[in-house]
């Protein structure tokens, strides 16, 4: 969540600015030599984009897939970034980039697969279970997640299905009133957030 997010970052010497007005956004990038976007589809993110701000290195890096709606890639973005990353083979092959000038992709669009802190599952071992466990763990809205999550889950046809939700969010309320009006919340397991992750992948047969 985020308090944990800033604690982390505080901890390892980073600066953060939290919801910063237009103002402090122009102060901070005429401070800095590059400005460094993680580009989802969101409306924020591309607000920002639109805005006037001051000169900038721009990098954007696409956390995105980049073929399917929402979360396209369009040429917009990438001439209006000064460098751009991509996080795997798939998005890296995109037709967007093939059209590019060759020399000019050379230059400008650079793969870097993104990092995962594998540390947090130095003690992973499968355990034997009786359940069939799809596993949910990320941020639990309906920013990240499906709001038909618990009916799209439910409607899978496997009677010993169980659907373990992890990871901080305001959406399991909403989750939960689902499930007890669909009379299922016994096919689920709402586990709030947790730090210990190996132990629920553990128990995991499909990540979902």
């Amino acid at each position: 969540n985020n308090s944990n997010s800033t604690a982390l970052a505080a901890k390892l010497g980073l600066y953060v600015i939290e919801l910063p007005d237009y103002d402090t956004l122009c102060s901070v990038i005429s401070a800095n030599d590059i400005v460094h976007l993680h580009y989802w589809n969101a409306p924020p993110i591309n607000e920002f984009m639109r805005k006037n701000f001051p000169p900038m290195r721009l990098l954007v890096k696409f956390n995105i897939g980049g073929q399917h709606p929402p979360h396209v890639i369009t040429r917009d973005i990438v001439d209006f970034a000064d460098m751009v990353q991509t996080t795997g083979p798939f998005a890296n092959e995109l037709q967007i980039f093939s059209e590019l000038d060759p020399e000019v992709r050379l230059a400008k669009v650079h793969m870097c697969y993104g990092a995962a802190d594998f540390s947090r599952l130095k003690n992973y071992r499968p355990k034997p279970h009786d359940s069939f466990n799809v596993s949910y763990l990320g941020t639990v809205n309906f920013i990240k997640m499906h709001p038909d999550y618990v009916y799209l889950s439910n409607s899978v046809h496997i009677p010993e299905a169980r659907f373990i939700v992890c990871g901080f969010g305001d959406a399991y309320p909403t989750l939960k009133k689902q499930a007890q009006e669909l009379g299922v919340m016994h096919r689920f397991d709402f586990r709030m957030e947790r730090e210990d992750i190996s132990t629920i992948f553990a128990t995991t047969d499909v990540f979902g």
